[in-house]
């Protein structure tokens, strides 16, 4: 297979076990992945149904999915949260040795703060022009690595967007995963905060205005 084989399309039903497979590969021992095979279906499937959310898949000349990635406006987390709330529940009580995890019980502390409308401490961000998309989620299979995938999901991604009147585009990732970093930074995306505390997340952003704005002259 060569990067020509590549296309990408909308994410469907039918995608979705292929899909949690890749997440697995490429996420294994996060959070959400400790949560079981369940909870990544509905995960993804959220973002596949959701309106106005991103869900764009790479498949093969096999029509096999090799990569994916999502993504939703701002503030989805509530939303998404609150609708996945029972299946992680499941999830977590499948699991209970995941509470023995100190980093763990910090996550699910935060997302039930944010849930009922606490306000969290957020590292300062520059004001980007709205709307403004989250990049979610994206991942390669590992025998598609090494053929640009990302890069072409990562561009699809901008070009859906555009196509949705997006004016600037977010993301996290750790620092360490220095593949992911060096990804975003080659499609443009610059960073805006930097990690306080030890395997803490730091954010990139986007701004299409300016393209946009070109495109219209």
């Amino acid at each position: 297979m060569t990067a020509a084989d590549v296309t990408i399309v909308p994410m469907t039903v039918e995608m979705i076990p292929q899909i949690t497979k890749i997440h697995f590969d490429a996420f294994a021992g996060y959070m959400n992945t400790r949560i079981g095979n369940a909870y990544i279906r509905k995960f993804m499937d959220w973002f596949r149904r959701a309106g106005g959310a991103i869900a764009l898949v790479a498949v093969d000349s096999d029509n096999k999915a090799i990569g994916y990635v999502v993504g939703a406006p701002l503030g989805y987390a509530k939303v998404m949260n609150r609708d996945l709330l029972w299946v992680a529940t499941i999830g977590l009580l499948m699991r209970p040795w995941l509470f023995f995890s100190r980093q763990f019980r910090g996550v699910i502390m935060n997302r039930l703060r944010f849930m009922l409308n606490h306000s969290l401490v957020q590292h300062a961000e520059p004001e980007l022009p709205e709307p403004v998309m989250s990049l979610v989620g994206i991942g390669v299979s590992p025998s598609a690595r090494g053929m640009k995938v990302g890069l072409r999901l990562m561009q699809a991604f901008e070009a859906r967007a555009r196509e949705l009147q997006v004016r600037s585009l977010r993301l996290s990732v750790y620092p360490d995963n220095l593949a992911a970093c060096r990804l975003y930074e080659n499609c443009g995306w610059q960073p805006f905060s930097r990690p306080i505390k030890e395997k803490e997340a730091m954010s990139y952003f986007r701004i299409l205005t300016r393209e946009l704005d070109d495109r219209k002259m």
